[in-house]
């Protein structure tokens, strides 16, 4: 139990880093071009598959579903936000 509250924690931690810079890139995607805002989706697309992978065969295997909500929480926690300045 314990273990799945980090993992939910360290799923939300990297998700609100990842979704700001995501939404955030989206946003003002005609201002940075669409070759930059691509660029930003792709490299956090890889950083979240590259720890849910981690979590699931590395660090702690079963523990994905906590992985998952951290990252829900923290798009919906973006999302409230309005716009990412």
């Amino acid at each position: 139990m314990v273990l799945s509250i980090v993992v939910a924690v360290i799923g939300l931690i990297v998700g609100v880093f990842g979704w700001a810079q995501i939404i955030g890139s989206i946003q003002h995607a005609s201002e940075r071009g669409a070759g930059k805002t691509l660029v930003t989706i792709i490299i956090w697309a890889v950083i979240f598959g590259v720890v849910t992978i981690l979590f699931t065969n590395v660090v702690l295997t079963g523990h994905v579903k906590a992985l998952l909500v951290g990252y829900a929480i923290s798009l919906i926690l973006v999302l409230a936000q309005g716009k990412v300045e």
